[in-house]
């Protein structure tokens, strides 16, 4: 194969350029079927030109079947180029093999993802010094023999521009040192509710948080009350709210932890509201929810404007009742529900296609503040053998008519629906 003329007699430095809007645009395992290994198998001038362009080889992603020899060739090739560096190995030499072929390069990581044994990561502590280094991600599938004592730490100063936490770890797995004051993102998968608040605790300057606890049944024994001044979006249980103060709280995402009910989410939202409301920033603005089969008016009890509802610009619920649909849409007929609502999105996971109570909820908001509804059709399992349409999540001609009708007086609609297996997705822009 050779390429075009232009291609041929293109200056290396232009078409360097062009290759980096080849690299693919979500990570993903270093391949010979993409840029920049294919490219180099297109003639002996790609292939120069590419291994001469450090930017295509500054985002690497190597695991179980890569090899220490490759990543140290490909390494070399990216010069002094900021890297985004992924190791993903479960197996103790490998992994090993590869933290020392990364170490001397250690100045030039800007993310650095190790999802390998807890042993490995320690041999990494210390690392500096880090410069450029943005995001740390730090996994341990599972809990090593040996790992009891394993410890992880950045020294201080190392990285002045970490700002992003990932962190991963079975229980007792790991010691970490890390500069905790100055990281604005958390995002963990911790065994306990106290690994998480505890977690939480050390960082005062969070403007994010994502927070899943394995062990949910198991409660907080902190009886601290954690303020975090400026954190504005959290992910995470109701139960860690009794122990947090949020006075600039703007976004909150809320799971299905199958032991809270809607009541009780209610009830821990309120409270953590009225305790942060003390702070002129803490005005709840957009809120997600994961609900099955809870009473309508449990739902109402936490939109309402008493409670979570008051400052509510954006709703997402994502339902998987068979009927969610149809039961939840009734909330949005009370005016004392959201009555600042601007955005409702809504996930459909249950299989529901009745869609009567939905449009005539959107027909009382049309005109009275909502300016955009997101409608998404998920494609949901049989739970029978006699049911062999379930994947084909449509709405009708007439209900489609109904829709237009809605985006008539001013709201911005997208539906996404699937038919046998292919997704459309249909934007009915506001016309007023």
């Amino acid at each position: 194969m050779s390429p075009t003329n232009g291609a041929l007699h293109c200056p290396p430095e232009l078409l360097g350029v062009i290759f980096e809007h080849t690299l693919p645009r979500i990570a993903q395992r270093t391949s010979a079927h993409s840029s920049p290994l294919l490219l180099m198998q297109v003639c002996r001038h790609w292939h120069d030109v590419a291994q001469a362009t450090p930017s295509l080889w500054s985002s690497l992603d190597f695991g179980n079947r890569g090899s220490p020899e490759l990543l140290a060739r490909y390494l070399e090739r990216c010069a002094g180029h900021p890297l985004n560096l992924t190791l993903s190995s479960h197996t103790l030499p490998l992994a090993n093999a590869y933290a020392i072929v990364i170490r001397p390069y250690a100045a030039q990581f800007r993310s650095l993802k190790l999802q390998v044994p807890a042993q490995t990561i320690q041999s990494l502590s210390g690392l500096e010094p880090m410069p450029l280094l943005e995001q740390i991600s730090l996994l341990v599938e599972r809990q090593d023999l040996d790992s009891s004592s394993a410890g992880f730490h950045i020294p201080p100063n190392a990285a002045p521009r970490l700002r992003s936490v990932f962190l991963e770890l079975p229980p007792n797995t790991l010691e970490l040192t890390l500069p905790w004051s100055q990281i604005t993102q958390l995002h963990s998968r911790l065994h306990t509710a106290d690994d998480a608040l505890r977690l939480i605790a050390k960082c005062p300057k969070l403007h994010r948080v994502s927070c899943v606890v394995t062990s949910i049944r198991t409660p907080p024994t902190i009886s601290t009350n954690i303020v975090c001044p400026d954190l504005e979006t959290v992910q995470a249980s109701p139960i860690l709210f009794p122990h947090l103060t949020l006075p600039s709280l703007r976004a909150l995402v809320l799971g299905n932890d199958h032991i809270m009910t809607l009541a009780r989410v209610s009830a821990e939202v309120t409270s953590l509201l009225q305790r942060s409301a003390s702070g002129p920033s803490c005005k709840l603005a957009s809120l997600a929810l994961r609900i099955d089969g809870q009473p309508l008016h449990h739902l109402a009890a936490i939109l309402h404007a008493d409670a979570a509802g008051r400052d509510l610009t954006h709703l997402h619920l994502t339902l998987s009742h068979p009927r969610g649909i149809e039961l939840y849409s009734d909330v949005f007929l009370e005016d004392s529900v959201l009555p600042h609502l601007e955005h409702l999105e809504i996930v459909d996971l249950g299989g529901g296609r009745k869609f009567g109570p939905l449009l005539a909820a959107l027909g009382s908001r049309a005109g009275a503040g909502l300016k955009r509804f997101e409608l998404t059709l998920g494609q949901r399992a049989p739970r029978a053998p006699w049911e062999t349409d379930v994947g084909k999540r449509v709405v009708s001609e007439e209900q489609l008519q109904r829709f237009r009708e809605i985006a008539g007086k001013g709201v911005s609609v997208r539906i996404q629906m699937t038919a046998d297996g292919v997704q459309t997705v249909l934007d009915l822009k506001s016309t007023s």
